[in-house]
């Protein structure tokens, strides 16, 4: 449970250090409903934020991550049963548009996790994958830039203004195997990015 623990933990206090560090106010911030249910339909919207952190959108723009992937998707990338698609964080408390699944049928499963940061530009996208991009090796053929970020998640992946990671928990105890996981996971979701 170790692994969970730091994944469930690490990116608050990223977006945390990160607001701070921009001088944003988050007390204007909304969340938004997002309710749709296949990744066909996997629209984002936006909610009336204003006085967003430094390059997130005024209207936050939220995703309903749950929708960029089917339960049997990621059944089938990770050969187990995975659960359904649960919303797992709004990012708009910290200034930021985008959104978190959870894919885990039970307290003592396997767990997928998927994120997507949405900024209002992609200087920004780029400055803040920056951040954690020195620190973890680099991966090739996917979206813009990305880096395989184990052991907090598996993949991290810059496309155009949006940040996305892909995170797997107790799926295997080869860390590779885990890696190709994600990373077809990333392909699926890269793909279905508003």
């Amino acid at each position: 449970m170790q692994y969970r623990s730091v994944a469930v933990f690490a990116l608050p206090l990223f977006l945390a250090t990160l607001l701070v560090a921009c001088g944003g106010d988050d007390d204007d911030a909304n969340d938004a409903d997002a309710t749709s249910t296949s990744p066909a339909n996997a629209a984002a919207t936006s909610s009336d934020g204003g006085g967003a952190a430094g390059g997130a959108a005024d209207d936050l723009e939220e995703i309903d991550v749950c929708a960029l992937l089917t339960q049997a998707e990621v059944e089938a990338a990770i050969g187990q049963t995975a659960g359904p698609g649960a919303p797992e964080e709004s990012f708009a408390e910290f200034g930021l548009g985008g959104g978190a699944c959870r894919f885990e049928a039970d307290d003592i499963t396997p767990v997928v996790t998927v994120s997507v940061l949405a900024w209002s530009n992609e200087e920004d996208a780029d400055a803040s994958f920056s951040f954690g991009e020195d620190q973890y090796p680099p991966v090739e053929g996917i979206g813009d830039r990305a880096y395989r970020s184990q052991p907090i998640d598996e993949i991290s992946v810059l496309v155009g203004r949006y940040e996305l990671s892909v995170g797997l928990y107790f799926v295997s105890e080869d860390d590779d195997e885990e890696f190709e996981m994600s990373r077809q996971l990333a392909e699926l979701v890269i793909s279905r990015l508003p």
